[in-house]
């Protein structure tokens, strides 16, 4: 079947629609990406051009696509202990600093969760601590969210295929994988004690909090990168309003804070965390 056509200028009403609906900027150079991912869409709709296909969507006649362009678009790149110098810098010297400043009951919220790898590993890594006789008395509620229905999905039910159960848990973690991990077939299930602590949300980040209560850590890894400055301070905002001073921004790798107006500064000495100023 032909593919429909994308015009340089649907890309642009199509790259508005998104930041809009999710915050995902699309620049012009995506458009074999975005008709990759949406083609079959279109063409499930019977539409005859992406004009048409945006159309009907905001106009309520193909609402339920809705969810399902945001899905495609959508990029679920996850590991267990995403970036592992970073989960050490965590566990080395954030962890006791919240301890310190909060007291033994914390809540954590993994934002943009994908697929559960981050906040199942947070729950895994505080067990593993409490195997070594750690923490004792700390306990860290984890909650954790995402706007696309297909990864929170496989987040909630706790079940990887053997590629994704076992990326991020090699060598010295590779013990994890036989401690929490159930084995079915081709496939590998979190245990339900492990599956059990953490506390899933359909969530859009340009919305309100979805959490009653203070964020004493909020892990917003690798997700600002898709976003625009306006759109980044607009979730800055949001979050640091529920989180009180002290409170630690935990980000990925490659992002930054620079050039942005947000109640933060980094954690001296500790590379991708910041702290809440007041």
């Amino acid at each position: 079947m032909k593919r429909v056509p994308l015009s340089r200028g649907e890309l642009r009403e199509l790259a508005v629609w998104v930041e809009q609906a999710c915050g995902i900027a699309i620049g012009p150079d995506k458009g074999y990406l975005v008709q990759s991912r949406l083609g079959p869409l279109v063409e499930e709709a019977g539409c005859r051009s992406y004009h048409e296909f945006l159309q009907q969507v905001a106009s309520g006649r193909l609402a339920s696509m809705r969810d399902r362009i945001v899905d495609a678009l959508t990029t679920n790149e996850t590991s267990w202990f995403r970036e592992p110098d970073s989960w050490l810098r965590f566990e080395k010297h954030v962890l006791p600093l919240l301890r310190e400043r909060f007291g033994p009951r914390l809540r954590a919220w993994s934002a943009a969760c994908s697929s559960g790898q981050e906040p199942y590993s947070l729950v895994m890594l505080m067990a593993e601590r409490s195997r070594r006789g750690l923490d004792e008395g700390l306990r860290v509620e984890v909650l954790a969210s995402d706007l696309s229905p297909s990864a929170l999905f496989v987040a909630r039910s706790g079940r990887y295929a053997e590629f994704a159960a076992r990326r991020g848990l090699s060598g010295r973690r590779e013990a994890i994988l036989h401690r929490y991990f159930e084995r079915e077939g081709r496939f590998f299930v979190i245990r339900p004690e492990v599956r059990g602590r953490v506390r899933f949300k359909m969530h859009n980040l340009l919305d309100p909090v979805p959490w009653v209560g203070r964020l004493h850590l909020v892990m917003l890894r690798n997700v600002m990168i898709y976003f625009s400055p306006a759109v980044k301070e607009a979730v800055l905002r949001r979050l640091t309003g529920s989180m009180p001073a002290g409170a630690i921004l935990w980000l990925g790798g490659s992002e930054t804070l620079f050039g942005l107006s947000a109640p933060l500064a980094p954690l001296p000495g500790v590379r991708g965390f910041y702290e809440v100023k007041r």
